[in-house]
């Protein structure tokens, strides 16, 4: 990193010798307008005059310039603006934490980046004026068009912001409706061309012995109106004397057509000059080192310097202090065709050169990843993509997209590309079948490779195939890849490892920590997010260590340690956190550990509201058990239970199938039954059959359900079995109030002055409240009772204050009648599955409106409800209808 220097900007490219100054234009730059637009034909000098203003004019003291060009490794919006966040951040004008903060908004998605550009300018504390050379494209409806939006909207939105932009296209930013909103010069090539002066000044310093004559010729002629178009002209009449006649007498269209007419690549007679100009062009930028071996030139730099004092690239200093040669784009482009047309086979050589430096040198993965496809070098194409994570989402495509010129047989040979191209296909559900195969190859060809892949790589590796496993819910492949990963990363987080690996490394262990998370191993999910949370820290991933104690967090509540929780949740810092991700995927677990607070604390509405703000990504986000369940919860505490059960009901029809992992479904069937326990429609028969590794909740529900059937053996059994597989305070003290239940209504042996004992150690002990709604009024009242009377106050006391926290939700009776409806009732509570209109279900029916109406009040009655969303939670509940059904008749 370095600081921006005393006169320019971080990052401008170097002013070539014998630049002419052009203080009529340089005076437009110094006019101060937030947006300046330098619009006008290649060659024509703008990165020059840019160069020159930074180096030149006087700016504040405070004033921060930073200049920024485009060049072929960005092809996306997104990679745009991290670029301009790469050169702020080697300017020391944001902080570490502030780039990997921003970087990871920008990349999540691009509608991410204004918030992100106002937040970054606002935050610097002084004027910053960017410098943006080369932007624009000729192609229409490109990214480009996005860049100049938020371009209008950072300098509208930040008065302290300036943009100066150069470019050889149209853009936007030239549009009537924005200089209608905000102040703007316009240099276009009119004002760009050069004028007398300005022709005699550079002829004088260009060409030794040129005349007034010959000065008054060129002045004479447009093309010499073009800084690049002059320039050649004087090389030519440099290695050409006796031109300076023909010029003197007027005759320049003959002498100069070519340099007239055609782009730079025809004028260069030197073929040797020519292949090196082709050879260095082939990538996006140089340094001398990278232009002796692709051209094979010892005197690179010197020609490299000829070049840039003919106009035809600069050399810029990038982070670190190298400097490195970039073509006027639309040369480099002309150059690099024209030599790959003559040198096929050589260019093939020359790109895995390139690939290396790009990636070893420059830092550019995208660009180095698709010169490596491009030269078939795959396994250099999956070292990049190893460390070049995270990729932004707009790059993430672009790498699927070339994944998709690959034959499949190559594909397949490599597991990291088959993994990748495996979840692509796996996003559209016509192509699923085929990312399976996808998938197994990754799998395999990983274990045959493992021999030869190094230690971390593999590692790396498994702990991504457990989150393809974990999404195919093959649990027993999730845990177990998941497992002999974090043996590997756990141990190099505090070791010498290899540095370039880190990004796609802290993603392994968040996968890790996810993986085993779901397969019901919450003690090593939570040794990997602390080896997540560590590795973060010492690399200054603030938002990355985050996500770690909010995963940590989420696992402590779920397992009814809330007070170890909420300690969680105070070591994440919210200001390190990207703005999309506060209400996004990263950051669920933090929203839904809270949920779980608030309803040990009695605030349900604020449970509610921590979950609704998931709202957004609910059908997409692989939590959706983790939210649905607390919400249910909330609505019952809020008087919209037979709401929420409908809901859930329907959540769980839509979201439970082939793949579901067994520990989803586990968690989804036990809360379905405590909504219905809340409902009063939990019946011994409705006991959801689990594995017998469970969660000992199921277990919880059977005793319960018993109890009201007044089976005092069946829920003994059930008891006995849910005690056993407690594992957890939340397990036990679920156990412990369903004992307090059976020893009322079916076990009188049971004791219940030692359960009520346990519940209020676990309330003092771990803050976990909210499962007391599993205890009626009755039970509620009894209990206290009982407690006073052996002498246990203490534990009565704190047991009165948690029940006025948390209300009992669960009817006394616990259980209800299953209602008998007639086959017409029936039949008219199926049609209002799918529609709420009494007359369509009347026409669907073939009976009369004023039928409907009859049957469906009886039907409401007899279900005691008031509406439609009641009527069918409690139908549901009850079994009279499935998730699935729909109206009489339907088809499939």
């Amino acid at each position: 990193m370095y600081s921006i220097p005393p006169s320019g900007a971080v990052g401008a490219p170097r002013l070539p010798p014998g630049v002419v100054p052009r203080p009529r234009l340089l005076s437009r730059l110094d006019e101060g307008a937030p947006l300046c637009v330098v619009r006008s034909a290649g060659g024509s000098g703008k990165t020059t005059l840019l160069s020159q203003w930074a180096a030149g004019s006087e700016h504040p003291a405070t004033a921060a310039l930073v200049w920024v060009s485009r060049d072929g490794g960005t092809q996306s919006r997104s990679g745009y603006w991290l670029r301009v966040l790469a050169q702020l951040h080697a300017g020391a004008l944001i902080d570490d934490a502030t780039l990997y903060r921003e970087m990871a908004s920008i990349a999540d998605g691009p509608a991410a980046i204004p918030g992100a550009l106002r937040r970054i300018v606002n935050g610097l504390g002084r004027e910053l004026v960017l410098l943006l050379d080369n932007v624009g494209s000729p192609e229409p409806g490109d990214f480009w068009a996005e860049v100049c939006d938020d371009i209008v909207a950072l300098v509208r939105d930040s008065p302290t912001t300036r943009c100066i932009v150069a470019g050889r296209f149209p853009t936007l930013l030239e549009a009537p409706s924005v200089h209608a909103t905000v102040e703007t010069t316009v240099l276009g090539d009119a004002e760009m061309a050069l004028d007398d002066d300005e022709i005699g000044a550079i002829a004088r310093r260009a060409a030794e012995g040129i005349d007034s004559a010959a000065e008054d010729a060129l002045r004479r002629h447009g093309s010499s109106r073009h800084a690049m178009s002059l320039r050649y002209t004087l090389d030519l009449l440099r290695r050409s004397p006796g031109t300076l006649g023909r010029l003197a007498e007027g005759d320049i269209d003959a002498a100069l057509r070519d340099v007239v007419r055609h782009d730079l690549l025809s004028r260069v007679r030197d073929p040797a000059a020519l292949d090196f100009i082709g050879a260095t062009a082939q990538s996006p930028a140089v340094d001398v080192e990278l232009a002796q071996r692709l051209s094979g030139r010892d005197d690179a730099e010197r020609l490299l310097n000829d070049l840039e004092r003919a106009g035809a690239g600069h050399w810029t200093t990038v982070e670190g202090g190298a400097q490195v040669f970039s073509y006027s784009d639309h040369l480099r482009q002309a150059a690099a065709e024209d030599y790959a047309e003559r040198h096929p086979q050589r260019v093939a050589e020359l790109r895995p050169t390139i690939a290396r430096w790009l990636w070893e040198v420059r830092g550019d993965g995208l660009a180095a990843f698709e010169n490596a496809i491009a030269t078939g070098d795959l396994d250099y194409a999956t070292h990049v993509l190893l460390r070049a994570h995270p990729l932004s989402r707009e790059d993430d495509l672009r790498v699927s997209a070339l994944l998709r010129t690959l034959p499949a047989s190559q594909i397949h040979r490599h597991p990291l590309l088959a993994l990748r191209y495996a979840l692509m296909l796996n996003t559209r559900a016509e192509t699923q079948r085929k990312a399976a195969e996808f998938f197994v190859s990754a799998a395999t060809m990983g274990r045959l490779r493992s021999s030869s892949t190094p230690p971390q790589e593999r590692a790396i590796h498994l702990a991504i195939e457990s989150a393809v496993w974990r999404l195919l819910g093959q649990e027993r492949r999730m845990r177990d890849t998941a497992g002999r990963a974090l043996e590997v990363l756990e141990q190099l987080v505090d070791e010498e490892r290899d540095n370039g690996l880190d990004g796609i490394m802290l993603e392994a262990l968040s996968q890790c920590g996810m993986s085993l998370f779901y397969a019901g191993e919450y003690d090593r999910a939570l040794e990997a997010r602390r080896a997540h949370a560590r590795m973060a820290e010492t690399l200054g991933q603030q938002h990355l260590r985050n996500i770690a104690f909010a995963n940590i967090a989420l696992i402590h509540a779920l397992r009814g340690r809330l007070h170890t929780a909420r300690e969680a949740l105070t070591q994440i810092r919210p200001e390190h956190t990207p703005e999309a991700w506060r209400d996004g995927y990263p950051m669920a677990p933090e929203h839904i550990a809270r949920a779980w607070l608030h309803l040990s604390n009695g605030q349900p509405e604020e449970a509610r509201a921590a979950l609704r703000r998931l709202d957004p990504h609910f059908d997409s986000i692989e939590h959706w058990e983790l939210i649905i369940n607390p919400l249910t919860l909330a609505e019952a505490f809020l008087g919209r239970g037979g709401e929420a059960m409908y809901r859930l009901e329907r959540v769980l029809h839509e979201r439970i199938g082939r793949r579901t992992l067994p520990s989803v479904r586990d968690r989804a069937l036990v809360g379905q039954g405590i909504a219905k326990l809340v409902s009063g429609t939990l019946r011994g028969s409705t006991r959801p059959r689990m594995r017998e590794k469970g969660q000992g909740l199921d277990a919880v529900l059977g005793a319960i359900a018993a109890a009201y059937d007044r089976d005092g053996e069946r829920a003994v059994t059930f008891l006995a079995e849910a005690e056993r597989n407690a594992r957890s305070p939340l397990q036990s003290m679920c156990a412990a109030a369903a004992g307090i239940i059976a020893a009322r209504r079916a076990a009188a042996g049971l004791d219940l002055v030692g359960y009520g004992v346990r519940l209020s150690v676990i309330v003092g002990e771990e803050g976990l409240r909210w499962p007391l709604v599993l205890l009626p009024a009755g039970d509620r009242e009894a209990l206290l009772h009982a407690l006073e009377d052996t002498g246990r106050s203490d534990a009565a006391d704190r047991l009165r204050a948690s029940f006025a926290l948390v209300p009992a939700l669960v009817p006394d009776e616990g259980g209800a009648s299953v209602p008998q409806l007639t086959p017409r009732e029936r039949e008219v509570l199926l049609a209002l599955v799918s529609t709420d209109s009494r007359a369509e279900i009347a026409e669907r029916l073939f009976i009369s409106l004023n039928t409907v109406k009859s049957q469906l009040r009886s039907v409401y009655a007899k279900l005691g409800a008031s509406n439609r969303e009641e009527a069918l939670a409690r139908a549901l509940s009850f079994g009279l209808i499935g998730a699935d059904d729909d109206e009489p008749g339907r088809e499939g």
